[in-house]
């Protein structure tokens, strides 16, 4: 049986991914509360780790034969949209609390001067923080130094793109190949997985996602909020919309499945439009 080996010596054999947007120095004192609450609960999840959850690398038997404790869920700690204060908040509570976090960097922002920044997210239908003077987003060095203290680097196409309404091939590639290329020259390493932007059910682009497949991502996750199992697609992960100054009852509400249940139509409605869609010639698959 698949899954991974976790801390305790057990295996995970089931994941919950969740997703951020911004964590200013207001959300602290939450967010450090939600933090303590996957510390207690789950086991912190990169992208090695979800590797071998799919390719079943770990043994349910300990070397002796005898069964291996059973564990806590495993959990994936995203935050969407590459903004300073992942840099300068989120990572520091991150690490504080033994957990590394997966940030999805619209690559065309981190080059950007800080007005360039404000009229991009303008421009892009990237919402701006509240309050937010100076620079939005983070630059290279920031992002470089991410990665170097063991956070994940992943792609959130080139200029924020939504997927919605007519897309083609061309538009596709020029957003999700070339920021993906455009993130591995900025860090020099590998950059694994991908993160759809917008969530709403129409920016779900059955075109986008052959795209995706194309350029050898290992994962790529959506925001329709479900548990990841050893069945799931790695290719089309979901994960549950969090905020980090959000009510302690309701993140805790959303976490238990409650979100999944909402979610449960939209997110069949989406998998079977972008899974079975038939391609034409005009795709240009």
């Amino acid at each position: 049986m698949r899954g991974f080996i976790a801390k305790d010596g057990g295996t995970i054999r089931s994941i919950r991914a969740v997703a951020y947007h911004n964590v200013d120095n207001a959300m602290i004192p939450s967010f450090r509360r939600q933090l303590a609450h996957y510390r207690r609960w789950y086991d912190n999840v990169r992208e090695d780790d979800l590797l071998s959850f799919f390719s079943g690398a770990a043994s349910e038997k300990t070397d002796d034969g005898s069964d291996k404790p059973r564990s806590r869920q495993g959990i994936i700690i995203t935050f969407d949209d590459g903004l300073l204060s992942h840099y300068t908040v989120a990572a520091p509570l991150l690490e504080e609390h033994g957990f590394r976090g997966w940030f999805f960097i619209p690559a065309a922002m981190p080059r950007l001067s800080a007005e360039e920044q404000r009229k991009f997210c303008l421009d892009n239908r990237l919402l701006i923080p509240e309050g937010q003077g100076g620079r939005i987003g983070m630059n290279i060095e920031e992002i470089i130094d991410l990665e170097s203290r063991g956070h994940v680097i992943g792609c959130h196409t080139m200029n924020h793109r939504r997927f919605d309404g007519h897309v083609d091939r061309g538009v596709a590639e020029k957003e999700i190949r070339e920021a993906k290329n455009a993130l591995v020259s900025l860090t020099g390493k590998p950059v694994k997985s991908f993160a759809w932007v917008g969530g709403e059910p129409e920016t779900y682009n059955a075109v986008a996602q052959r795209v995706i497949e194309n350029e050898n991502f290992s994962f790529s996750f959506t925001t329709l909020s479900e548990t990841i199992g050893m069945k799931s697609d790695p290719l089309f992960l979901h994960r549950t919309v969090l905020d980090a100054d959000m009510a302690y009852p309701v993140f805790r509400a959303k976490l238990s499945g409650l979100s999944d249940i909402r979610h449960w139509a939209r997110r069949r409605s989406v998998e079977k439009r972008i899974m079975m869609r038939p391609f034409r010639k005009s795709d240009g698959f």
